[in-house]
């Protein structure tokens, strides 16, 4: 570019410009693929670094955080196993007998036992606002589940049968955008089978099942529901300022730096790019809550003495791990500031580099 130029010395500046303009397309190209090959050659080394990096903070996370989290995950063993206990007894009568509470409530506690294992892992690795955006789902799948639990097996069949009805219009949407979106479009001959489908539930179940909560309109006596709604039909409305702290971190509004839970305790602002082990406790306490509403409202479908005694043993966990997180992040925060305090002062350059060999 500088030979470019020089060349064309008696240019003024719109020629300079041109000549820009014309020569930059030409050179992004081949600086690109000289660029990536060597951004590959030095790949190994740099990713071998940052997972070390990584290794060694999940290391310092659980140190800090383990007996919070080992109630947790122990909360999930313990929900995850009666679960799969209760399966296993009712299955072959829910079966036969075309119970759909059973099986809405088996496949809601499924799921959440899936996404509360994903709030795990978000906070092992140490992000705690992705770990909240997740309770969010664990939320609505335990407030969905516990309404089903409250009413008959002609809501829960509703409730299965929405399925295809979201089915439907997501295969609507995808026809929509197929050719900019680079999507294969569903066939008429699929589409017709959706369809039809839909028309023979919606003969069944009324023509307001073709809205996005309208397998609970009968019940709630509303041809549009929402989910708040169901929320409120099961008294976790209070929840509510929680549910839309947690969308937060799921949208796209602006978020100034030091609101999101990984910056809590950042004494300057920072752009938060990667891990945090700040503010783990409420995605703690609030994980563990609704872990534990959803499996109460499986197993109390045909309790039993020991069903009984592990719902106990849950609730009793869910009340105590708040107050041990709260307790851990306080604790743990003064000992780091304290040694902070205690750290010599660095004299330069030269000294704090003899200290690091």
């Amino acid at each position: 570019m500088a030979q470019l130029l020089e060349e064309n010395g008696d240019l003024d500046e719109a020629g300079i410009a041109q000549v820009i303009g014309e020569t930059i397309p030409t050179i992004i190209p081949e600086a690109s693929v000289v660029l990536l090959r060597e951004l590959r050659r030095r790949a190994p080394k740099m990713l071998r670094e940052h997972r070390a990096l990584d290794e060694g903070f999940r290391r310092r996370n659980l140190i800090r955080w383990r007996k919070a989290l080992d109630t947790l995950e122990m909360m999930w063993v313990i929900a995850e196993e009666s679960g799969a206990a209760f399966n296993d007894a009712h299955r072959a009568t829910a079966a036969a007998t075309k119970d759909y509470q059973f099986e809405a409530l088996t496949h809601l506690h499924a799921r959440a036992l899936l996404v509360a294992r994903e709030v795990l892992c978000l906070l092992y690795g140490g992000f705690p606002d992705g770990a909240l955006s997740r309770w969010r789902t664990l939320h609505e799948v335990t407030a969905i589940a516990l309404f089903i639990r409250a009413h008959d097996g002609e809501l829960s069949h509703r409730y299965l049968a929405s399925f295809h009805f979201n089915a439907l219009r997501a295969a609507k949407q995808l026809n929509e955008f197929a050719t900019r979106a680079n999507l294969k479009p569903y066939s008429t001959k699929e589409m017709a089978e959706f369809g039809r489908r839909c028309e023979a539930l919606e003969c069944r179940f009324g023509k307001e099942m073709r809205n996005e909560y309208g397998w609970a309109a009968t019940v709630l006596n509303n041809p549009k529901p929402t989910f708040s709604d169901i929320e409120k039909a099961v008294k976790l409305d209070h929840w509510r300022p929680r549910y839309k702290w947690a969308s937060q971190h799921t949208h796209g509004g602006h978020r100034p730096t030091g609101t999101l839970l990984g910056t809590t305790e950042s004494s300057n602002p920072v752009f938060l790019v990667g891990q945090s082990n700040s503010g783990f406790t409420d995605p703690i306490h609030m994980s563990a809550i609704s872990l534990t509403q959803l499996t109460h409202a499986l197993l109390s479908l045909n309790p039993n003495m020991d069903q009984c005694v592990v719902m106990k043993i849950l609730a009793d966990l869910s009340e105590a791990i708040g107050p041990l997180a709260l307790s851990l992040e306080r604790r743990t925060l003064a000992r780091a500031r304290e040694r902070k305090k205690k750290r010599p002062r660095k004299m330069g350059a030269r000294s704090s580099r003899k200290r690091r060999r």
